[in-house]
């Protein structure tokens, strides 16, 4: 039916076979989805509608996801480790074996489907755990701009602000 039944040796050959997988089934998204935790957006496929593209770039930039997981990947346990490396060498396989012009989906022949680091699939892994929380904000992030009036805050707000004024604080961030 469709459904891939993975088997293997070890637990790296099942997760290559999973990276296999997610190239032949879903490429383009996965490609998709590096480009995006990479804020490459623009680069790529122009400055979008309204600026799309490039809100989106700024904003993944400045969670600083990619950063920060390409940190924290120095420090993963070995068995991460050789999940992501196993599973984006899986997907490289099945690049180079159908070459980016012989990708079935919307990205086939993109100058931008490239093979995929084992940090960036790890990268975007944490992005998807975003989701139940920045996540829901992402698409604010770029064009957030502080309250000019203090008083039209909301009532919390604004009662620090004077408890902030009586303890002598002059700016609150």
């Amino acid at each position: 039916g469709g459904v891939p039944h993975i088997s293997g040796d070890s637990y790296a050959d099942v997760t290559f076979g999973q990276g296999w997988a997610s190239g032949e089934d879903r490429s383009c998204d996965l490609a998709d989805q590096v480009v995006k935790i990479r804020g490459e957006r623009a680069r790529w496929f122009g400055p979008g509608e309204g600026n799309k593209n490039i809100d989106s770039d700024i904003t993944w930039k400045v969670i600083g996801i990619f950063d920060r997981a390409s940190k924290d990947f120095e420090d993963a346990s070995p068995r991460t480790v050789e999940s992501f490396n196993a599973f984006a060498a899986g997907w490289n396989a099945h690049l180079d074996d159908v070459g980016v012009e012989g990708l079935s989906g919307w990205c086939a022949g993109a100058p931008w489907v490239r093979p995929i680091e084992p940090v960036e699939v790890y990268a975007y892994a944490r992005s998807v755990a975003l989701s139940a929380s920045s996540g829901a904000v992402v698409n604010y992030i770029a064009n957030a701009q502080p309250p000019t009036d203090v008083s039209a805050t909301s009532a919390p707000a604004a009662a620090l602000s004077a408890h902030a004024e009586a303890a002598g604080v002059e700016h609150i961030v």
